[in-house]
């Protein structure tokens, strides 16, 4: 099973390559390379065939790299999408495993680890396997007043699926935080430039009040590593006074 937007594309020979892949080698999930590519831009092509095979524990690695958005399990692969679309299942491991109706953002994450808890054996591949096309007016970027509580909420569902491991802990908290700010773009300041910066300040101090972020924010300040408070604060502070004012007001 292989899922696919309507607007995106996947590539030419990408799904004779990973049923052959998990067939060959009796694997549960094959993921590829997540290529994002702005509409009318030319496809940036690899026929890269690099993979690795992950079974049973070692599949954490996967849970763990998709949260920090970056990988080193295989050269040249940057990162782990976190999406349903670049990857095919086998059926068995989705069995009777839905997306949620009615969950319009972060859906892909409920779902992906739903499934890797019923995996035994995952293939990463750094062959390109969806082409992800930049769509200003897709449901994913448009204005959506309520998208940090729809975000957040999902998040909560995801952290019931964790695997039992300090580094997907870390990494998942930290992803918390990451898109916390996202969906704060998306609430607060993409659409609404000209808002005052009291009332952009009063959506974030909400924000920073649910029960999913201050868990996040208490864990990684007990539990920092790899650089994660640099960061933190990077990003915390760069979408403007709104975001530092409210930080130092929760």
């Amino acid at each position: 099973i292989l899922f696919i937007d309507s607007d995106d594309i996947v590539p030419k020979g990408w799904i004779d390559y990973s049923l052959n892949l998990a067939e060959k080698n009796e694997a549960d999930i094959v993921s590829g390379r997540f290529v994002m590519q702005k509409q009318g831009e030319k496809l940036l092509e690899s026929n890269n065939t690099d993979f690795i095979i992950l079974d049973g524990k070692d599949i954490s690695y996967i849970q763990r790299d998709q949260f920090l958005e970056k990988t080193n399990l295989i050269e040249n692969l940057e990162y782990i999408d976190r999406g349903a679309c670049a990857k095919i299942y086998r059926r068995s491991v989705i069995e009777n495993i839905r997306f949620r109706e009615g969950v319009v953002l972060s859906t892909d994450q409920i779902f992906n680890n739903q499934v890797l808890i019923n995996a035994s054996r995952y293939i990463l591949s750094n062959h390109d396997s969806y082409y992800y096309i930049v769509n200003a007016q897709s449901i994913s970027h448009i204005y959506r007043e309520n998208a940090t509580d729809i975000m957040m909420q999902s998040l909560k569902e995801v952290k019931k699926y964790l695997f039992d491991d300090d580094e997907v802990k870390n990494a998942f908290y930290f992803h918390v935080l990451r898109d916390l700010r996202l969906s704060l773009q998306f609430s607060c300041f993409n659409k609404k430039p000209k808002e005052p910066v009291m009332a952009k300040y009063r959506t974030i101090k909400k924000a920073f009040d649910m029960d999913i972020v201050r868990e996040a924010r208490t864990h990684l300040q007990l539990n920092i590593v790899n650089g994660y408070k640099i960061k933190i604060n990077i990003f915390l502070i760069k979408y403007g006074f709104a975001y530092l004012y409210a930080l130092l007001n929760s």
